[in-house]
């Protein structure tokens, strides 16, 4: 009898380590430089909690952490037209932008994580 106890008290305490140690992990995410993180709890945004690059704490199961590109990216855009005198016109435009961090969670509420294709 006393030897089950001992291996029953074994078993729910190393159950217990691995469900403690699966907890920690899941309860931090890492943003990477040039990105902010949008804070997703149940599902919703609060466009006031957005986190910063670097180590960030979370509620396991509760909250997950969607990543915003916030460096400078460009777009390219190729268009084509005839001139008055029947000319082909062939022109590039390239335009520069950056998300502002502190309308990234507005952005990913209001357009997602497509914002480049969609805008």
């Amino acid at each position: 009898m006393e030897n089950t106890n001992k291996v029953n008290k074994k078993i729910i305490i190393r159950l217990s380590i691995i469900i403690v140690a699966f907890l920690m992990f899941n309860a931090f995410e890492i943003i990477d430089t040039g990105h902010t993180g949008v804070v997703k709890t149940l599902g919703s945004v609060n466009s006031e909690n957005v986190a910063t690059e670097g180590f960030n704490l979370k509620i396991p199961f509760l909250q997950t952490i969607v990543e915003i590109d916030n460096r400078v990216k460009k777009e390219e855009a190729k268009a084509s037209a005839a001139s008055k005198d029947m000319q082909n016109v062939d022109t590039l435009i390239a335009v520069n932008y950056s998300i502002n961090t502190s309308s990234s969670a507005n952005l990913y509420k209001r357009v997602g994580t497509t914002y480049g294709e969609t805008i």
